[in-house]
């Protein structure tokens, strides 16, 4: 039997009346029809592009078209004002005397007061959930994956960095992370932030130290240094 018309506009309806999208739940409540059927009509609204989902969270909210068209736009003019302006105040730190260590602190609170594991997939960290377990099995290589994972949920969004691969020191439990061509190689500052998050991130599951091994502005490359120097906390 084909979809019924008057259920995708009844859907349509009810999403463009939503700023932030609804749940599929949702949507069967307003519409008292059952989470099944709004399910394959918005599936068939996504296929004809009418309908986006997006993953907030644990959450996935579908959003009418021209709310997420609109929305996406003033996004990009958000971002347009909002990284130029960041980069101003990395730089005024730098001028009026706040050190490194002092933007890394403000990094480890932020991520204290900010839980970055809800706009991240989950799965990124079941293995280290896991390895707590067995912290003597050390992985460097799917550790190296997990840290740039959480970096990229940190990031990624904002910056157009590559990773290049991994540093893995024998005999220590050290890991080095390379990024290079980062936007913000001119406000090393940035990086000092994301250590400091990194390392608050980090001390959740296992006990190590985030520092920044070097910032090489001619070359565009920056090293994460990851000191893993003990059991799980």
């Amino acid at each position: 039997m084909g979809l019924k018309q008057n259920i995708k506009d009844e859907i349509l309806g009810v999403l463009i009346n939503s700023r932030f999208g609804m749940n599929i739940t949702k949507i069967a409540e307003k519409l008292k029809i059952s989470r099944t059927t709004v399910t394959k009509y918005l599936k068939s609204l996504e296929n004809e592009g009418l309908a986006v989902v997006q993953d907030v969270g644990q959450y996935k909210l579908w959003i009418h078209k021209d709310i997420y068209l609109e929305e996406k736009n003033k996004g990009k003019q958000l971002q347009n004002f909002i990284i130029p302006l960041y980069i101003t105040m990395l730089k005024n730190f730098e001028k009026i005397g706040v050190g490194p260590e002092e933007i890394k602190g403000l990094g480890k609170s932020t991520a204290k007061d900010f839980n970055f594991v809800d706009f991240s997939d989950s799965r990124v960290f079941d293995f280290v959930k896991e390895m707590q377990i067995s912290y003597d099995n050390f992985k460097p290589d799917e550790l190296a994956r997990f840290f740039m994972n959480v970096i990229d949920s940190v990031a990624r969004w904002f910056d157009n960095y590559v990773w290049k691969p991994p540093i893995i020191i024998d005999g220590t439990r050290i890991i080095i992370l390379r990024m290079e061509n980062s936007d913000y190689i001119d406000a090393p500052m940035h990086f000092y932030l994301i250590s400091g998050v990194m390392e608050e991130e980090l001390n959740n599951y296992i006990s190590g130290k985030v520092t920044i091994n070097q910032i090489a502005t001619e070359e565009k490359v920056v090293d994460f240094k990851f000191d893993l120097s003990g059991p799980p906390p």
